[in-house]
């Protein structure tokens, strides 16, 4: 387990029939990772090092840090909580974005 962890669950959704993958980089290993769902989809991902970082791209491999990546996101954007509901949303544009809190679009039945 990380030292100082955060407990992070993450929430997505891909509204696009282009495919996109989401990484979880952090002190965790092995790190999170998969392709965004076309339904919308949870994983907690558990205890994570507050160096966290989210990448999504449109190829299943890890991006290069100089790389093209359609999001980038860490843990300092929601200022270093100790629980994060993270949530990933594909738009029907091909937009990427990210908030924290339970999303609208997530339903407890599914």
């Amino acid at each position: 387990m990380p030292a100082d962890p955060i407990d992070l669950s993450f929430y997505m959704r891909n509204t696009t029939d282009v495919p996109h993958y989401f990484i979880v980089l952090s002190q965790n290993q092995p790190c999170i990772e998969g392709p965004v769902q076309r339904r919308p989809a949870s994983t907690g991902c558990g205890a994570v090092g507050r160096d966290w970082e989210l990448t999504v791209s449109q190829t299943p491999s890890r991006p290069d840090p100089g790389g093209e990546m359609a999001h980038r996101v860490t843990g300092e954007a929601f200022g270093d909580p100790d629980v994060l509901a993270l949530w990933l949303s594909v738009e029907p544009d091909g937009t990427v974005v990210t908030g924290d809190g339970v999303p609208e679009w997530w339903v407890d039945d599914l």
